[in-house]
């Protein structure tokens, strides 16, 4: 193995791909609004054809609202406040429409910055979730969607909605405690698993922003991703949420590469120990 070689291998575990263009990002980047209703009619961001809508706009219901100071995670690229909740009263959604193709690729990649709350639901979908004060077990026109749910402060489910809108769960991974950021990420494989299903993995990502490399929770249905079209959140118990990208690449969504197998550390360090090897017996003799 030569010094060109190893350096190679080097890169290739601590970096990605070159990025590409960003599908959408939402940094919620807009003047500080507290009270209920602060949030429906916001447009800001990039690839969305519309602002965000709520399902309570005018009955007092609309606990949303936009706090100063966003949250931060390692070198992650941020902007503007964030969202939250009012209170843990009422239940409600928001709901985006996104202008991309979301199925023009194999894989669909997200991210967020995750306050936790408890009945909570996060989708790329084709309809908005519905709210009925848990966690969404519906959406609303019966479409199918990616994302996730809780209904504690402990663990966060990889959920879909299959094509008659109803959720289907799988494993969890440990959410850090209430409130607590957590930088939550998510790759969409299309059709890759055994008998052609979608796959969903879900993992908790630290401030390297190193993907791990097992997901922490995961679920697989064969679902019609050709209706995905929406961002939608349902909540009815404060959440938080900032910095959501959704991309065709982790690069797109804020990774930098992929946490090493210690298989591949001791691989670098034996090699980078021969090279020295080598070196100073050139230099000596």
């Amino acid at each position: 193995m030569n010094k060109k070689f190893i350096a190679a291998a080097t890169v290739a575990v601590v970096c990605g791909t070159t990025q590409a263009a960003l599908l959408a990002y939402e940094g919620f980047d807009y003047a500080a609004s507290t009270g209920i209703g602060q949030v429906g009619g916001l447009n800001g961001g990039t690839g969305f054809s519309d602002a965000w809508t709520s399902s309570q706009p005018v009955d007092g219901d609309s606990n949303f609202q936009i706090l100063e100071g966003g949250d931060s995670w390692g070198a992650l690229e941020v902007s503007g406040n964030r969202l939250d909740r009012v209170s843990t009263g009422g239940t409600e959604y928001l709901a985006r429409t996104l202008t991309a193709d979301l199925d023009a690729t194999p894989e669909l990649w997200f991210s967020v910055l995750l306050r936790p709350g408890q009945n909570e639901g996060f989708a790329i979908a084709g309809s908005p979730l519905a709210e009925d004060g848990s966690i969404p077990d519906v959406t609303l026109d019966g479409n199918a969607g990616f994302g996730f749910v809780n209904s504690d402060d402990a663990n966060l489910q990889a959920a879909v909605w299959d094509d008659a809108g109803d959720r289907i769960v799988g494993t969890s991974l440990a959410l850090t405690g209430k409130d607590v950021v957590q930088f939550i990420v998510g790759k969409i494989a299309f059709n890759s698993g055994g008998s052609g299903e979608d796959v969903l993995s879900l993992y908790s990502v630290g401030t390297d922003l190193l993907l791990p490399g097992l997901a922490g929770a995961d679920v697989a249905a064969d679902l019609d991703e050709t209706v995905l079209s929406m961002l939608t959140i349902e909540s009815n118990r404060g959440p938080g949420y900032d910095e959501i990208r959704i991309g065709t690449t982790m690069e797109d969504v804020g990774i930098v590469g992929i946490v090493p197998e210690p298989a591949t550390l001791g691989m670098l360090v034996f090699a980078g120990g021969g090279l020295m090897y080598i070196r100073r017996k050139f230099m000596i003799g």
